[in-house]
């Protein structure tokens, strides 16, 4: 028992003297971890920060907070891919650029850095480059729809529809009710010169955010150029109930609807609405004078030749309109001086010369009629009524 209390003082003092020493090397190395992982902690705080604040426009602020997280987390790509988007929503695209590219340097998997450096080659007009990395970025995390149509937005750039649609179309399977894949196959189309395929694109679209105003604008636009005037017709008033009070571009779609289908006395009222509400747009007085015309209401061709005329003086329109009614009206020598004038403001077109000759066919004068029509054919050789009366007027100038 006596050896054992002479052994306790010795034992305590030997403990004191190693703990005078210091940590011991594996001490050391749980120090270093911890610390690490304070400082992982601490700047995954200030990435969220940083975070929070970009997504609420405080770019300065931002800013400050991932420089503070770069400094203790160096090695974190997603840190520097933050640095670089602000940057970018800066505008200043070379400090950007150098964060993303660092972002892939630490890590070559890191698809986010891949579609932004992607997203500057973009605005320094670098197509090629910019295709390259949404490809890489896509091939890195294939579930990402934004990498894709970046992708294929890029090869549309470049003029290479094929392969845009071609990287579309084998993702669309995965992507079918994402609105955005249809709408860039929509827009394809109409690129290429396909407006049918265009409007089922377009239509699928729709049918998946049917709230969206631009993507019924599209089909509307679709439906149009493919001869569906009633589909377009349609799209363009579901268009207007939207709006509070309709706009010109919606007013001039259904107009132009109603003239196509043949709805003339619907498309006059509309025109004459435009006018009313927009008195200053020339096309509007030019669309309202060919309805007016196409049912013989002369009175308001008449109205609109006079406003034309005060609207805009250099164009053709004015005159050649106000010499249809003359010419309506048997004052054939002062029409054809009005289809001179609407000749001399617009050369290139074959309208008013068609009108003056003939006139000049109607006073028997065949060979001022036949160099009227000749003149159009030069302009349109293909025009079937230029030729048809070049053709009846030339024996009597032979």
């Amino acid at each position: 028992m006596r050896t054992i209390n002479l052994l306790v003082p010795a034992v305590a003092v030997a403990v004191g003297i190693a703990g005078c020493k210091g940590p011991g090397p594996k001490g050391e190395e749980n120090r270093a971890a911890a610390m690490q992982r304070m400082n992982l902690i601490n700047s995954d705080l200030m990435f969220d920060q940083a975070q929070q604040a970009f997504e609420a426009g405080q770019l300065d602020r931002a800013l400050d907070d991932i420089k503070e997280a770069i400094v203790r987390s160096p090695e974190v790509a997603t840190y520097h891919v933050m640095m670089g988007r602000i940057q970018l929503e800066s505008h200043r695209l070379d400090r950007a650029f150098r964060c993303f590219e660092k972002a892939i340097e630490l890590d070559p998997n890191c698809h986010e850095a891949f579609y932004c450096r992607g997203i500057v080659y973009e605005r320094w007009s670098k197509d090629e480059l910019a295709a390259e990395s949404h490809h890489h970025a896509f091939e890195l995390d294939s579930s990402e729809l934004s990498y894709l149509l970046a992708a294929a937005e890029c090869e549309v750039a470049l003029g290479r529809l094929d392969i845009a649609s071609s990287i579309l179309e084998r993702r669309i399977k995965y992507f079918e009710n994402h609105a955005a894949i249809h709408q860039l196959l929509g827009q394809i189309a109409m690129i290429d010169g396909d407006p049918d395929a265009a409007a089922d694109r377009f239509r699928q679209a729709q049918l998946l955010v049917p709230e969206d105003e631009m993507l019924l604008k599209e089909l509307c636009r679709a439906q149009l150029a493919s001869g569906d005037l009633k589909a377009g017709l349609e799209s363009v008033r579901r268009l207007q109930l939207a709006e509070t009070t309709p706009s010109l571009e919606m007013l001039r779609l259904e107009a132009r609807c109603l003239a196509e289908l043949g709805r003339q006395s619907e498309a006059r009222a509309v025109y004459t609405e435009i006018t009313r509400q927009f008195p200053d747009e020339t096309e509007a007085w030019v669309d309202l004078a060919t309805a007016a015309h196409r049912l013989g209401d002369l009175r308001r061709v008449a109205q609109c030749s006079q406003r034309l005329a005060h609207l805009a003086p250099d164009r053709w329109e004015g005159p050649f309109f106000k010499g249809l009614v003359l010419r309506n009206q048997g004052r054939s020598d002062e029409a054809i001086a009005e289809f001179q004038k609407a000749i001399e403001l617009a050369p290139e077109e074959t309208l008013p010369r068609l009108m003056l000759g003939l006139e000049q066919k109607h006073l028997g004068r065949s060979g001022e009629a036949y160099r009227a029509f000749v003149g159009s054919l030069r302009l349109e050789p293909d025009h079937p009524v230029a030729r048809r009366l070049a053709a009846e007027v030339r024996p009597e100038v032979d």
